[in-house]
């Protein structure tokens, strides 16, 4: 979605005074975002920043189970069962380092599990 950074100017014989409005631009940008630092706390005082303001990348994640059940007698059964983590095997990034001395501030330097898969089978008697 894109605003124009421009003004608007609307009158009316209905509306003697003119309207005025002025719509910013938004940043949407695919990282993460940190909110930078104005200055540092004087020494023994709390910044003015919140917990939790750092937020790592979005991701979305697709799980799937799969379950077969085999009747062999009238009290015995086999059950298959097959699950697939990231099933898409999508590149997912972990959160970025918060530690303010770390040379590594704000950056993504790990990634979560690609696909796992898992094979079951039960014999119920």
């Amino acid at each position: 979605m894109v605003r124009l950074d421009s003004v608007a100017t609307v009158s009316d014989s209905a509306f003697p005074s003119a309207v005025h409005a002025r719509v910013a631009p938004i940043n949407r940008s695919t990282t993460t975002s940190i909110p930078q630092p104005s200055q540092q706390p004087e020494l023994g005082t709390f910044g003015n920043v919140g917990t939790a303001n750092v937020r790592g990348p979005g991701y979305w994640g697709l799980d799937a189970a799969l379950a077969r059940t085999f009747q062999i007698h009238e009290a015995q059964k086999v059950e298959l069962r097959v699950e697939a983590f990231n099933l898409t095997n999508s590149f997912r990034m972990n959160d970025p380092t918060v530690s303010l001395n770390s040379s590594l501030f704000g950056k993504v330097t790990t990634a979560q599990d690609s696909r796992i898969m898992q094979f079951a089978l039960k014999y119920v008697f």
